[in-house]
């Protein structure tokens, strides 16, 4: 009878330091992750967001990694061979279109977008839209944070963003039909180069670029702390501290010619 009871008092704490013991890897391996999958300083600056973001919506960082990618020219060879391209079509969506009502995004910000010029490119397979890509020329405002991206060779380059597959759409070769059309309509107008904001946690959208031949133009690390922001970038000015005014950065191609700053996988 004591050997029982015995065994029916001990057993629970036994359980409980044993319960104990499993939950400690998981959150250490919960804590390293960000490390083991963005680097060192990333992985720093994803845990030190998320602290922010916590004690209030109106903290926090955007980190952002500045890209160019290529634009193929006439007689360059189609991203997509001529078996899988023939039931693709690519329009420019204006504005009163009505495959607008198809993406996520406000109407606000889709009216914006059009007031600073923007052009948005819908690819359709057999005449179903599967995807689109926004993009500006000379230059696109910020919507996140209060910077203006300016394109020094303004004649042949673009600034792209909003690049959107529709889900049903997700396993088949829509992410390379939309940058297909881009080569197939832009190139031959003269478009040399498209740029973009990438926000450097977005791990999966750095892999699918990798093989277009991104290369990394400059960095940027933005505090928002409800009206201020402060900027650390590599790019000129380097350093800027705003409560209302936009900061100015100036994109350039020469990453290209000299191969530098390729992404890694």
């Amino acid at each position: 009878m004591l050997r029982l009871i015995a065994n029916g008092r001990t057993q629970p704490q036994r359980m409980k330091k044993m319960g104990s013991s499993t939950e400690h890897p998981k959150l250490l391996t919960r804590l390293a992750s960000p490390f083991k999958e963005f680097g060192l300083l990333a992985g720093a600056l994803y845990m030190l967001d998320r602290l922010l973001r916590t004690i209030s919506p109106n903290l926090g960082l955007q980190v952002y990694e500045f890209m160019v990618q290529p634009i193929a020219g006439q007689g360059h060879k189609p991203l997509l061979p001529p078996n899988l391209a023939r039931n693709l079509s690519f329009v420019e969506i204006g504005r009163g279109h009505p495959d607008l009502a198809k993406m996520p995004a406000r109407e606000d910000i889709k009216l914006q977008r059009f007031e600073q010029g923007a052009h948005c490119l819908g690819a359709y397979k057999k005449g179903e839209l599967i995807g689109y890509l926004w993009y500006c020329r000379q230059r696109y405002q910020e919507d996140l944070v209060r910077c203006t991206y300016e394109l020094v060779d303004e004649e042949r380059s673009i600034f792209d963003f909003d690049l959107y597959v529709l889900p049903q759409h997700r396993l088949g070769l829509a992410f390379l039909g939309i940058w297909h059309g881009v080569n197939e309509t832009l190139g031959p107008m003269g478009a040399r180069y498209t740029f973009s904001r990438l926000t450097r946690f977005n791990t999966a959208s750095r892999r699918a670029h990798a093989h277009l031949g991104w290369r990394r133009v400059g960095s940027a690390v933005f505090v928002c702390a409800w009206r201020m922001e402060l900027m650390f970038c590599s790019l000129a000015p380097y350093l800027s501290l705003t409560f209302s005014r936009r900061v100015r950065l100036r994109l350039a191609p020469s990453v290209l010619e000299q191969g530098h700053g390729s992404i890694k996988k």
